[in-house]
């Protein structure tokens, strides 16, 4: 009888617990089911999903543009396709510096270490575009596949040299010569303006003319992987005679640059002048 008692209460605990737990479980499935980890699921999918046929468009952006590259960088392009890009280049270049504004104000007054850097790198790179296909003339050919690479290391020689370079010389300049010359009785006001003028161009040819082609032949050094040796000789062989082809050229353009053209456009009109007259 004290077995059977034992047996009947540990059956008794057995039931009553199995009951709780059933109890538990049908609680548990009839309350709210917590609502952050399958709604974020759900939220990540359906962004996912939405998101999709972008990514698919893009990739085939993307595709389209670099088949576009690749057939642009293989093709052979004529001497009038070439001329005709590098102009429309140049001339809308010069069209947003001298033209586009912001707040009344012209962006190159209001931004002029910016914009006078990005239009030395298009000047620079319409003018090498030229160059390869004048290279290709004097070869005996009509077409040409351009220099890609080439063009890419003319742009970041051209933010320097032709963009930012000659907008802190000219700035450099005027602050240090005077912009009028005073009201003197001992000499006349004419010759005192002349003298002034003449200063200005001698100190452009001669300084700012010899830092440009130094910053020229070093860049395109650095850019191309040349040695020390290399670099030499470009500055034996060439410096002397594209130093005199400046001369030759850039004081007949300062006669109106420092008269007429204002200092927010000089790295404009002097890029124009130094290229062409280099090239010619």
């Amino acid at each position: 009888p004290r077995l059977a008692i034992y047996v009947f209460i540990v059956a008794s605990i057995m039931t009553s617990t199995t009951c709780q737990t059933s109890n538990d479980k049908t609680d548990n499935a009839d309350a709210p089911r917590p609502l952050s980890a399958p709604t974020n699921r759900n939220m990540t999918t359906q962004i996912f999903a939405a998101l999709k046929p972008a990514g698919l468009r893009l990739r085939a952006i993307e595709k389209k543009i670099g088949d576009l590259a690749v057939s642009v960088s293989e093709r052979e392009f004529k001497d009038w396709e070439v001329y005709s890009a590098a102009v429309t280049a140049c001339l809308l270049d010069v069209l947003i510096v001298s033209r586009v504004r912001m707040r009344g104000e012209l962006v190159v007054h209001s931004m002029p270490i910016v914009i006078n850097t990005l239009q030395g790198s298009v000047l620079l790179f319409g003018g090498d575009m030229i160059a390869q296909m004048v290279a290709a003339r004097f070869e005996g050919q009509r077409r040409r596949r351009l220099d890609w690479p080439r063009l890419g290391k003319a742009v970041l020689a051209g933010l320097v040299m032709v963009g930012l370079w000659p907008y802190l010389w000219y700035r450099l300049m005027d602050a240090v010569l005077p912009q009028t010359v005073p009201d003197t009785k001992w000499m006349p006001s004419w010759f005192l303006e002349w003298s002034l003028l003449g200063t200005k161009i001698i100190l452009d040819s001669a300084i700012n003319g010899a830092v440009s082609l130094g910053l020229s032949f070093t860049l395109w050094s650095v850019l191309d992987d040349d040695s020390v040796e290399a670099w030499r000789g470009k500055f034996r062989l060439r410096f002397f005679k594209t130093w005199l082809a400046d001369w030759l050229v850039c004081p007949a353009y300062n006669v109106i640059s420092f008269a007429a053209v204002p200092l927010q456009l000089r790295p404009l009109t002097s890029g124009i002048c130094r290229c062409s007259g280099v090239h010619l």
